[in-house]
């Protein structure tokens, strides 16, 4: 039943290939667009996936055969995220998932030396006056110590220090 599934879908997908590189004025085998060409690509894989999965079965009674579909399933996946990384543009940008605070400071009037003295007021509250062990710490009047907004310093902590406030104390450490 898993290799009569398996036809049927790829002949599906090669008909429906077919009707694209039509339409498109190309064949399958000849084609410029790189969408057709790797879906193309796709289909043979599966088409190789399903060849070994019928010369398995009949040939190895075992689970031996299995391991070669195993194999060339892994081997396929394993080259198809290589070419992904490749290709990718997530690497040509920053990813972390602390892009997503930053991005709420983007019509901040802070320029980079402004950020940098609210920085350095804040590490010298935190090492001279060792801030971070009150107990009634809070932004805001940490804040009043340094003589800054509450906005901007949350802003320069989580831009500067990449943490949070509940966390600053560990800014004197970089």
């Amino acid at each position: 039943m898993t290799a009569v599934q398996l036809l049927f879908y790829v002949s599906l997908s090669i008909r429906k290939l077919a009707e694209k590189a039509s339409q498109a004025g190309d064949t399958i085998f000849r084609t410029e667009d790189d969408i057709l060409r790797s879906l193309r690509n796709m289909v043979f894989h599966i088409i190789v996936i399903l060849l070994i999965f019928i010369i398995v079965k009949i040939n190895f009674q075992g689970d031996l055969g299995d391991y070669f579909i195993g194999i060339y399933v892994s081997v396929f996946t394993f080259l198809t995220t290589f070419r992904v990384m490749n290709d990718s543009t997530y690497f040509d940008r920053s990813a972390s998932f602390m892009d997503i605070s930053i991005g709420k400071y983007r019509k901040s009037s802070l320029t980079e030396p402004v950020k940098q003295k609210i920085l350095n007021s804040i590490i010298l509250e935190f090492e001279k006056n060792e801030y971070y062990s009150d107990n009634l710490a809070s932004l805001s009047d940490l804040a009043k110590k340094t003589g800054v907004s509450p906005h901007h310093v949350s802003q320069v902590i989580n831009e500067k220090a990449w943490q949070e406030f509940f966390r600053a104390p560990g800014i004197i450490q970089d």
